[in-house]
């Protein structure tokens, strides 16, 4: 697979600052596509393109296989010790620490659920259900968990006022008793 190492430089500052960078895929397609979202991994230098692209110059510093370009932008990374130099917006000197592998399609969808709240399946939720069946609760748990459902309406309660609390219950009373407990 082709791959690229690029320098990106910020012209809207002074003096000028620098990001160097790693993708996959073709330089002039990746870079220069209008269609293509992709702009860098950074979420300070994604921000600052987004805010005013016609400040920012694209270099093409090489291009080969992914594990050579790897390399590439860890040996550029160190020689300018970006992760310490002011004048880069580079977080670490390399190493593949922020590049990812491609992920598996199960990986992806959980991603996906999680980002778009998307509910989990049923059989998973019924496993999750299942596994803690028959473990006894901590009293500060069960504490917990009566103390988020309090004034909320409850399908056992049918429109009384919360329950077994009545209408002479009052909340500091409700604090102290679990302060307490």
């Amino acid at each position: 697979m082709q791959a690229f190492v690029y320098l990106l430089q910020d012209l809207g500052v002074t003096p000028n600052m620098f990001y160097i960078g790693f993708k996959t895929g073709d330089f002039w397609q990746e870079i220069y596509d209008k269609k293509k979202s992709y702009k860098t991994s950074s979420n300070i230098v994604k921000n600052l393109l987004e805010q005013r692209p016609q400040d920012f110059r694209w270099f093409l510093v090489s291009c080969g296989s992914k594990e050579e370009m790897l390399e590439e932008e860890t040996k550029l990374l160190k020689s300018v010790d970006a992760a310490r130099n002011l004048l880069y917006y580079n977080k670490c000197n390399g190493d593949g620490k922020f590049y990812c592998t491609e992920y598996t399609k199960e990986r992806n969808s959980k991603i996906s659920r999680a980002l778009y709240k998307i509910p989990k399946p049923m059989k998973t939720r019924e496993k999750m259900r299942n596994s803690k069946i028959g473990i006894p609760r901590s009293i500060e748990t069960t504490n917990k968990i009566s103390f988020s459902l309090l004034g909320k309406p409850q399908p056992w309660h049918q429109g009384k006022p919360s329950g077994a609390l009545g209408k002479h219950w009052k909340w500091k009373d409700t604090l102290n008793h679990f302060r307490n407990n």
